[in-house]
């Protein structure tokens, strides 16, 4: 698969490796090669080119003719990637959200229907909570009877003043999650049966067909 990753920092590059390792045929985006380079080592053959993730075009331009556009990079350009990717008529995938808009939906559920229309997946907040929690949740999950609940415990700091996330925080905060999956499908929210608790994604109805079948419970 020709996939392009946009944002090579530690997950971006980290993501480029396993990609690569998998045998996909991958090219990224950074507006400091230099920088990216550094992260990927001198030995990862992957071309990197300078591009603004501001300019939905410039990413347009360097990530023409892939097939999935991946961003790596901070959640307030999602909708300018979000964009892009229809433009290249290209699935997507991105690590987390914004939530400028309303503290409790997704900004890139604003996109769903328009890539329902070009039958194209965008799957949304796939990083590390939500992401990798939930993952890790439905596997334990599996090995269980029954789950009435699930809290997780996530702590963000950092000591430095350059930009880092979306925010900083300095106390640890207590996310419940519910046992049903929430997938976004076009403009609605409709409730799923996995225990992976507040994982939402897009889907047109070839992917989301493949999705339809309740997960078997132990």
């Amino acid at each position: 698969m020709r996939i392009f990753v946009l944002g090579v920092g530690a997950t971006g590059s980290y993501l480029v490796k396993l990609l690569t390792r998998q045998g996909h045929h991958v090219t990224c985006g950074d507006r400091d090669p230099e920088r990216a380079r550094y992260f990927l080592g001198a030995k990862l053959p992957v071309p990197v080119e300078r591009v603004n993730a501001r300019d939905v075009w410039n990413i347009v331009k360097a990530a023409r003719g892939a097939q999935l556009l991946v961003n790596a990079c901070p959640p307030m350009l999602n909708r300018i990637v979000l964009r892009a990717a229809l433009r290249l008529r290209a699935h997507y995938l991105d690590l987390a959200s914004h939530y400028t808009g309303h503290p409790f939906r997704a900004e890139q559920v604003e996109f769903a229907s328009r890539f329902e229309e070009k039958r194209r997946a965008a799957v949304i907040t796939a990083g590390v909570a939500p992401g990798l929690t939930n993952l890790l949740i439905a596997a334990g999950a599996d090995l269980l009877d029954t789950v009435e609940s699930v809290r997780v415990r996530l702590y963000e700091s950092t000591d430095t003043d350059a930009p880092f996330s979306q925010g900083r925080r300095r106390h640890p905060s207590m996310k419940p999650l519910h046992a049903r999956v929430c997938m976004w499908i076009g403009a609605s929210a409709s409730a799923g049966t996995s225990a992976t608790g507040n994982c939402s994604g897009f889907l047109p109805p070839s992917v989301r067909s493949a999705l339809s079948s309740p997960r078997r419970t132990k």
